[in-house]
Order: C-alpha cells, then sequence, then structure tokens
C-alpha cells in the first residue's frame, strides 16, 4: 500500500485528517505520520510504521475501531 493509498483509507474513515500537522482545528481530528522508513540503495524510501494521533473529547470513540 502506498502513502498516497493510505491518507485515503484513513480519511474514508475519519474525514477530518492531516498528514504531520493539524494546525487550529476545532472538534474531533486525526493526524497521521510515517516513520522508521529506510531507504533502499537508489530505490524508493520504504515506510516501516505509520502512527495515527486521534484527538477527540468521546472516550471510545465509534471511529477509533474504523481506524483500526
Amino acid at each position: 500500500m502506498t502513502l498516497r493509498e493510505f491518507a485515503a483509507v484513513l480519511a474514508g474513515a475519519y474525514p477530518n485528517c492531516r498528514h504531520y500537522t493539524a494546525g487550529k482545528q476545532t472538534g474531533s481530528y486525526a493526524v497521521w505520520r510515517e516513520y522508521g522508513g529506510r531507504r533502499q540503495q537508489g530505490g524508493p524510501l520504504l515506510v516501516r510504521k505509520i502512527q495515527v494521533d486521534l484527538f477527540t473529547r468521546k472516550e471510545l470513540d465509534p471511529a477509533l475501531q474504523d481506524i483500526t
């Protein structure tokens, strides 16, 4: 799965999501970032892990199930 495909899947589960930073937001939102990647010699960046932070005022937000 490419990063663009992951972003599309996440946006389908949680529409108010941003990559790296969200700036000033009102309401619930998600921020995702990739980390732990390595670059193959002369090749593309291989991302090993993606972190998704969900900022909400609802405990056990139903969107958490969709994101997972």
